[in-house]
């Protein structure tokens, strides 16, 4: 199975901010099913080991001349030699230029640039712009570019195309035109502007067939240099920026042709051997991004009809008159469920507030307050069962994690809606959990984002801990992913389960050939108010879906198929509550005695015993892993150069490290 999982954009000096959030939102539409979507900037691109699991690097749009000055020297000889050795780069507009030999854009204007430039995938000039009228502060010289797609140099069966047309309009604003395209060997035409296309260097000269969009074969690697942004969706245009007349109708024009963008996106990233996301390409996906669900809120392990009253009151209290709770990032919309027919109305209501919360900036959000008897039935959470949730953690016997169950079927991110919403948060009881089946904005260590395909376990946990000596706050980090692991091992028949623990907080399965391929990962964050902390745990776990690794589910029929058992599956709903009621079950005995007692079960899960790593920062030194410290969280290290010397390592917050035997960052 491929490790090949991350889709790297880089995200340094130069890169637009439309552009690069642009190509952010889409690739995780297209590609997060698959891959983890992260951005990275040049000092990762030149000292990073990223190259061995990386499937794509992307440079969006922005200015070519910073990135040249970023990149030069080793960042771009590795991307180059990478692609050379079979990787994948997709160039964007100013991406685009950057591929090329020679970025030439503007030359007979103030804003000119003409230079050589080392990816050089495209052995031939980039020549911008192709039409008239770009401008660094604004969107004057953007236009629903009429565009003509040679779907037969794709290579892909022609139902791939659906009975596209071969003429559509895309996004342009400032990209360039590949000349002489057809005369390379090395390089095909998949995209042609319309005759409309200007020579730069000659405005009065009109340029037939100019090439928009190419792939470059460079040796086993593949680059497709782009002078369109297919990577726009016509939902993500202001209309107040589209008012000459040359763009006054571009939005118009991009939302008649969405559907055709999409599949070009689809196909193009398909050309290069990558796993689209087919949902990505349908008919009925409006736009981009699917819109966010209501929320429901529902008593899960709360002690009673007195403690869910109290809540309810609470939130009902806190919000005004119109019943919105507004001092955060959304406007929290509160509705309650009723016994007949209980989501018509709330649903209803959601709909009627989307026109205005996509033309604010603040966000709107639908909390759907539910008791027992009016919790959603399956057919209105279809990728959840919330009640069959409540069966699992009232079984679990655990009070306090998972007290309250929050769920919504599609969330920008768990993590991020109870973090910003401040009000909100302070009225949650202790350990309510907010689950999302999908999440289009998911967030992970380092800035990197969770892989969410269905079946895949998403949920942030809401956790109020005082600050005590014996149980510092550090720890609990490492006393949630080994709940994770140890939920799952100390069932019945399913010990020899190859899970395990990587350091700090990641959850990865051993495969049958003895390579670990991660399957899940903790995002710890806090903040600390009157003697007590305030965390927050984002937990993502693969159980039922086999990519973009493997899955709990498929590591359970792998062990049946070893032992001739018929263990069973396990559903997102009861790992759920396993998880919640293995941590209360480790939270009280830390909170009596620390994390010392615990290291020995820790160790038994995890990766790193005896391993031998590279300290970076001490001029490449080895050392071998001896532990963890229980008081700070350190990792601990033992020179092999002067075995007197002991080190305590803090991580990085890379992708990259600990499987590669590096780290980068260290306490003593």
């Amino acid at each position: 199975m491929s490790s090949q999982l991350n889709v790297l954009v880089y995200n340094g000096a130069g890169v637009g901010l439309s552009s690069f959030t642009a190509s952010m939102r889409t690739l995780r539409q297209f590609l997060g099913h698959r891959y983890a979507v992260m951005a990275v900037d040049a000092n990762t691109l030149r000292t990073q080991p990223w190259e061995s699991k990386t499937a794509l690097v992307v440079i969006p749009g922005g200015r070519d001349k910073p990135y040249a000055e970023a990149l030069h020297g080793e960042a771009n000889r590795r991307i180059r030699q990478w692609v050379q050795g079979g990787g994948r780069y997709l160039g964007l507009c100013a991406g685009g230029y950057y591929g090329s030999a020679r970025c030439v854009f503007e030359p007979n204007t103030a804003i000119k640039v003409n230079g050589q430039r080392d990816l050089a995938f495209f052995d031939g000039t980039c020549l911008g712009t192709a039409y008239p009228g770009y401008d660094y502060n604004s969107e004057d010289g953007a236009c629903a570019a009429e565009v003509t797609v040679d779907q037969a140099a794709f290579g892909l069966p022609l139902e791939s195309w659906r009975g596209d047309p071969e003429r559509l309009r895309i996004y342009y604003n400032g990209g360039g035109y590949f000349v002489d395209a057809d005369s390379l060997d090395n390089t095909t035409v998949l995209v042609r502007y319309a005759p409309d296309v200007t020579n730069p260097l000659d405005r009065a000269q009109s340029v037939s067939g100019a090439a928009a969009v190419v792939v470059c074969r460079v040796g086993k690697g593949t680059a497709v240099l782009s002078g369109l942004h297919p990577e726009y969706a016509w939902d993500y245009l202001v209309p107040s920026c589209y008012t000459r007349a040359h763009n006054r109708h571009l939005i118009e024009h991009l939302k008649a042709h969405d559907l055709h963008r999409r599949r070009l996106l689809g196909a193009l990233l398909a050309h290069m051997r990558l796993d689209v996301d087919a949902s990505a390409m349908a008919d009925d996906v409006a736009g981009g991004i699917p819109k966010r669900s209501p929320v429901f809120l529902v008593p899960a392990r709360a002690s009673g009809v007195a403690a869910a009253a109290s809540t309810m009151y609470a939130l009902n209290a806190a919000a005004d008159t119109h019943r919105v709770l507004s001092d955060g990032a959304d406007d929290i919309h509160i509705a309650a469920a009723t016994a007949h027919g209980p989501h018509r109305a709330p649903l209803d209501r959601l709909q009627a507030m989307q026109p205005a919360a996509e033309a604010s900036e603040r966000g709107s959000a639908l909390l759907v307050m539910c008791t027992a008897d009016t919790v959603p039935e399956r057919l209105e959470t279809p990728r959840f069962d919330m009640g069959l949730a409540l069966q699992h953690m009232l079984a679990a016997r655990a009070h306090t994690a998972g007290s309250w169950l929050m769920y919504a079927d599609v969330a920008e991110s768990t993590q991020t809606f109870l973090e910003k919403n401040l009000k909100l948060q302070a009225l949650l009881p202790n350990g309510t959990v907010n689950v999302a089946s999908v999440q289009v904005a998911g967030r992970g260590r380092g800035g990197n984002a969770w892989i969410s395909p269905p079946g895949c376990l998403q949920f942030t946990m809401l956790l109020r801990h005082p600050r005590m000596e014996q149980a510092p706050v550090v720890m609990l980090q490492y006393l949630f992913s080994l709940a994770a692991v140890n939920a799952i091992r100390s069932l019945p028949g399913y010990a020899d389960l190859p899970l395990r623990l990587k350091w700090p907080n990641d959850i990865y399965a051993q495969t049958d050939s003895g390579e670990y391929v991660k399957i899940g990962g903790l995002l710890v964050t806090s903040s600390f108010k009157a003697n007590e902390f305030t965390l927050l745990f984002g937990f993502g776990l693969s159980v039922a879906n086999a990519l973009p690794t493997t899955s709990i589910n498929n590591l359970i029929s792998q062990l049946n198929h070893r032992n001739g058992t018929q263990l069973p599956a396990l559903s997102v709903e009861q790992t759920l509550a396993l998880i919640t009621a293995k941590f209360e079950e480790l939270y009280r005995q830390f909170l009596l005695r620390g994390f010392a007692p615990l290291l020995p079960a820790y160790y038994r899960y995890w990766i790193h015993g005896d391993q031998v790593v590279t300290l970076a920062s001490r001029g490449h030194e080895s050392a071998r892993v001896v532990g963890l410290c229980s008081k700070d969280g350190l990792l601990m290290v033992r020179s092999l150069l002067n075995p007197t010397a002991v080190y305590g390592l803090e991580p990085d917050g890379n992708s990259f490290d600990m499987m590669q035997g590096l780290i980068t960052r260290k306490t003593t």
